[in-house]
């Protein structure tokens, strides 16, 4: 019924895999120019009770803070953002 009144997206690809190799990244994103993607860094655990709030990533299950960076089609990083608190979601990390 909700299908018949609202518009659900369709996947484009029905397969879902890891891409491993330059010519697999081309075939599924013809003429792309980076990839954007965050990666958590574990870090020690805090002394200070609010600083462990801040920095917890429920995610990971430990203490982290959390990076941004862009890739190139040559896997050149070409961008890096500050480390940003762990808890922090990766759309919002680089406002």
């Amino acid at each position: 019924m909700v299908r018949q009144c609202l518009a659900i997206p369709q996947k484009i690809y029905n397969i879902t895999k890891r891409l491993r190799t330059l010519d697999e990244v081309e075939k599924y994103f013809p003429g792309f120019l980076a990839f954007i993607d965050c990666t958590e860094q574990q870090i020690p655990r805090p002394v200070d009770n609010k600083r462990k709030n801040v920095l917890y990533s429920g995610n990971k299950k430990r203490h982290t803070v959390k990076t941004q960076l862009m890739v190139n089609n040559h896997g050149i990083i070409i961008h890096k953002t500050d480390h940003k608190k762990g808890r922090r979601h990766d759309y919002i990390l680089s406002i």
